[in-house]
């Protein structure tokens, strides 16, 4: 088969570079989940996303590319903002998705990701998102 009988598909956007990168993202994110214990506030055995960087970066880096575009360009405080936006899709427990974790009971729901019982709060968030991007920064370096 030849390239020419596919002209109708549109070239993907993904490569092998940003999805090392990506890669190195979730591993540090799940990683730094773990040891900040957040992943001890989700009820029953963890869910295999959280326990395997593979399937996580499967499930979402389509999703990060779309929503981030170019975003191994961003500085620090762009990369910061794309993660915690990313992140607060996934993790916000609230009905109408305007806080991390409502105060109000009959607001709360079971976060996108599934993860029955699982909150984290604004401060932790921005905490967590900051880690995370300074250490991928850092680990980065080594990549290039």
């Amino acid at each position: 088969m030849t390239a020419e009988r596919f002209e109708h598909h549109v070239p993907s956007v993904l490569n092998q570079t940003d999805g090392d990168h990506f890669g190195l993202l979730v591993r540090v994110l799940l990683g730094k989940m773990k040891d900040g214990k957040f992943l001890e506030r989700i009820e029953g055995p963890l869910p295999k996303l959280v326990t395997d960087p593979i399937k996580f970066h499967r499930l979402y880096y389509k999703r990060w590319t779309d929503a981030n575009g170019s975003w191994r360009e961003l500085d620090l405080s762009g990369l910061c903002e794309a993660l915690y936006k990313f992140l607060f899709r996934l993790l916000s427990t609230d009905k109408k998705e305007t806080e991390l974790s409502p105060a109000d009971p009959k607001r709360r729901k079971t976060c996108n990701a599934g993860w029955k019982s699982f909150y984290i709060t604004e401060a932790e968030m921005k905490s967590l998102v900051l880690d995370v991007v300074t250490q991928y920064l850092e680990d980065a370096r080594r990549l290039q």
